[in-house]
């Protein structure tokens, strides 16, 4: 009997061990490029769906790219929720710029506190990116990248 436990002990540690050695292995890195970000606010969804489409509001973003931002717990609807939030203008970066996407950040919305204006949340998020050219990296909208195919 205390062979029969001793070997089911040994077989579900390999198993463990097999089985937790795949999901520590790194993901492949994405490369893309850099497009006009933009996002939709009121967005309209329902059986109507094309004729809504035309209330749906798009903002154009400035396709920036910031060195660090701030998770915070800000409500939304009256229910606490994770943002990203960037204080200030990022530094410019030009369109087609091609990209490596290093990591993304965990909130759905971005509280965007810009010098003199209104604090905004846009119902989008970051990702850390490297410009393959120069090796800078930083943080951007996530609609900003066009992943190749």
């Amino acid at each position: 009997m205390k062979i029969l436990v001793f070997t089911f002990c040994i077989l579900t540690s390999f198993f463990l061990i097999i089985g937790c050695e795949k999901s520590t292995t790194k993901m492949e890195a994405l490369d893309g490029q850099l497009v006009p970000p933009e996002v939709i606010v009121n967005q309209t969804r329902g059986s109507s769906y094309l004729q809504n489409k035309k209330m749906d509001k798009v903002i154009k973003l400035p396709l920036e790219i910031w060195d660090s931002f701030e998770y915070k717990m800000l409500a939304v609807y009256s229910t606490k929720r994770n943002h990203c939030v960037i204080d200030g203008r990022g530094d410019p970066i030009p369109l087609g710029v091609k990209v490596k996407i290093i990591d993304e950040a965990t909130c759905f919305y971005v509280r965007f506190n810009e010098p003199g204006e209104s604090p905004r949340t846009y119902p989008i998020g970051l990702m850390k990116i490297m410009v393959i050219d120069t090796g800078q990296e930083g943080w951007i909208w996530n609609t900003a990248i066009d992943l190749n195919k």
